[in-house]
């Protein structure tokens, strides 16, 4: 799938090399058969690229930090990403900048990492982050020198425009500690982008953290006349992330020169973001996402909606019945309405030799995984028609003629809800996604510069991404 597909959501799961290794296998290389008939296949929890899966969601984020290198052994470990249907499926690869920042791939060695990770990237994706070396590693105990990061970010990117084949496009990195030094950054890299090797920019370190400053970097990007094709905030994996995201695509583009806001062969402008919480919900913390219900933390504007989680009670398989399905979860994976799959099933077998204490092997793992994705899918749906209608209760409310039938509205919204949460703790997303169409106006009104426009939702716009600064004080 082309990274100008309009169809790439803006969630890009960040795929665990053990779930992709799961379905290089069938169903019956892991258990002799399903006791409780409650599903056929295992290619149904495969929702990026299974045949006939429970639900699709073909749009991932994959990292050169999990793989082989060596091509030959990687086909076979992530058989099913170099097997996928390229036209059905997309595929963002992240840089490894994580490993080089963690020094697990040391920095004297870095001219032998860029090259084995530019050959991987060619061969497994549809877009690309460039290998770079991020301002917030340690080197001495020391953060790194930004020149000194800036400077071998930069003899990658030469790497890069000498070795890549063209095939892939990729994504050039923004770095920094400060506003200051990712507009510095930004000036000393583009020259890879304005060469054409890059349609646009991964946000890393305080512009991942922060959208304000992300925001406050893309204004000056447009101001010096360049205009991204493709966009990515690096782990972030919230429902009110992606709706920004999704948001972007279509008012930032309203800045753009006339000539480039209607794209030929699909958007003019995709925006993403990415995590790993499903697979970590699974793998590490053994919760099974519940439903999405109404946020009762007062103190948390930037989200109407929390996903209940709960630990999974397989250790004990008399804790329920293992013909009926998982109580208290919703949708086509475990939901008892849609045919779901059966406690029963979703153990392994006793007899298994692979399983853990609470008795899962590599199946129940893909089920549960799948089950929680779809929850945090749904999720982003639910907020997504949300925003829409606070959105236009705002706007009803700002003009006289439509001010009393918005307040009504608004009302009604506010008392069918337990204490009002929903119309009050989407405050800072309606802020965010009504600021964004005003900032990126064809023409600001009133005259304001699109960076006043900004700073005016500068306080919703940094609640939106909640993660502490990587950075000391």
């Amino acid at each position: 799938m082309h990274f100008s597909d309009p169809r790439i959501h803006p969630y890009l799961p960040s795929l665990q090399p053990n779930w992709v290794q799961t379905f290089s296998k069938s169903l019956y290389d892991y258990r002799d058969n399903v006791p409780y008939g409650s599903f056929a296949s295992l290619d149904e929890f495969n929702w990026y690229d299974g045949n006939k899966p429970r639900f699709s969601h073909p749009y991932a984020l994959y990292s050169p930090g999990h793989a082989k290198m060596d091509l030959d052994t990687a086909r076979l470990a992530d058989k099913m990403l170099f097997e996928r249907d390229r036209d059905k499926t997309f595929l963002l690869v992240d840089s490894g900048g994580f490993q080089v920042g963690k020094g697990v791939w040391p920095l004297d060695q870095l001219d032998k990492y860029v090259t084995k990770v530019l050959r991987w990237q060619e061969a497994i994706s549809d877009l690309a982050v460039i290998l770079e070396v991020p301002t917030w590693m340690e080197v001495g105990g020391s953060y790194i020198e930004f020149d000194r990061a800036l400077e071998l970010t930069n003899r990658n990117l030469k790497a890069y425009a000498d070795q890549a084949t063209g095939e892939v496009k990729f994504l050039n990195t923004l770095h920094g500690k400060t506003y200051d030094e990712g507009r510095r950054w930004f000036d000393e890299t583009r020259w890879f982008n304005d060469e054409g090797h890059a349609v646009g920019w991964c946000f890393s370190s305080i512009f991942s953290l922060n959208f304000y400053e992300a925001m406050r970097l893309l204004v000056y990007m447009i101001e010096q006349e360049h205009y991204p094709q493709y966009l990515h905030f690096l782990g972030q994996g919230t429902a009110q992330s992606a709706i920004v995201a999704d948001m972007m695509r279509r008012t930032v583009v309203r800045a753009y020169p006339s000539h480039l806001k209607k794209g030929a062969d699909g958007n003019v402008l995709n925006v993403t973001t990415d995590a790993s919480s499903e697979f970590q919900s699974v793998g590490r913390f053994m919760t099974i996402y519940e439903r999405s219900i109404e946020n009762e933390d007062d103190n948390n504007t930037t989200s109407p909606f929390q996903i209940k989680s709960a630990k999974f009670e397989g250790s004990d398989r008399k804790r329920f019945p293992p013909e009926r399905t998982y109580p208290d979860v919703e949708g086509p994976i475990m939901g008892k309405y849609d045919k779901g799959v059966v406690f029963g099933d979703i153990l392994c077998p006793e007899a298994s030799p692979v399983r853990s204490s609470n008795n899962l092997d590599a199946v129940s793992v893909a089920i549960l995984i799948a089950h929680n994705l779809w929850v945090k899918l749904d999720t982003y749906g639910r907020m997504n028609k949300l925003e829409s209608a606070l959105r236009r209760i705002h706007y009803g409310m700002e003009k006289e003629a439509t001010y009393e039938i918005a307040d009504i509205i608004g009302r009604l919204m506010h008392s069918s809800t337990n204490k009002g949460q929903i119309s009050d703790l989407g405050r800072d997303l309606v802020a965010c996604t009504v600021g964004l169409w005003r900032t990126f106006k064809s023409e600001p009104d009133d005259g304001a510069s699109r960076g006043e426009l900004l700073d005016e939702f500068a306080d919703s716009a940094k609640a939106i991404f909640e993660k502490q600064e990587t950075y000391d004080a």
